[in-house]
């Protein structure tokens, strides 16, 4: 239908793409349109959108992360909303340490290496934090917390430690 209208088309290419339309009645229009941007820089994540997305990681999971940027009006790679994918994605791309690679960072401890430093079996530091007597962070979607501990913040030598748990009877034996 439009070649029925359009006598010829002229394209340069410089800064810009000016675009020259000659019709068959004889008028010609002109325009110019920016270069579109290639495809690596069109699924490029914006500087501003990274900053942000790196501040949220330090209190937020990669969905609340991911919740956040969308309410905050960021988008992702080819104006896409963000999904914990997307996140996981960036983050592994521009290495961005993770929620729970901040928290480790911060020196808490998963269930298995406070029960071990403190010489009490796993079940217990979680009945301890059901009961408020220690402190638990979400390090991930998968509600797998890590702790923090008053007494585990005094380290002590793992000989020590070795030596410590091991005087300690262990149940069944009297």
């Amino acid at each position: 239908m439009v070649r029925l209208l359009v006598d010829d088309v002229t394209l340069h290419k410089t800064d810009r793409i000016h675009l020259h339309v000659r019709l068959r009645g004889g008028q010609t229009h002109s325009l110019v349109v920016p270069i579109p941007p290639t495809s690596w820089q069109a699924r490029q994540t914006r500087p501003d959108t990274l900053t942000e997305l790196d501040r949220l990681l330090d209190t937020h999971t990669d969905a609340e992360t991911a919740d956040a940027l969308n309410v905050a009006g960021h988008r992702a790679e080819e104006n896409k909303p963000f999904t914990t994918g997307i996140v996981v994605h960036i983050c592994r791309k521009y290495h961005l340490p993770s929620h729970a690679d901040r928290l480790r960072a911060q020196g808490l401890l998963t269930a298995a290496e406070l029960a071990q430093r403190l010489c009490v079996h796993r079940s217990t530091i979680k009945n301890w934090t059901r009961t408020g007597i220690l402190n638990s962070h979400k390090a991930n979607d998968k509600n797998e917390p890590l702790y923090q501990s008053r007494r585990a913040r005094q380290r002590s030598s793992p000989a020590n430690n070795a030596s410590r748990c091991s005087s300690r009877p262990t149940s069944g034996t009297r």
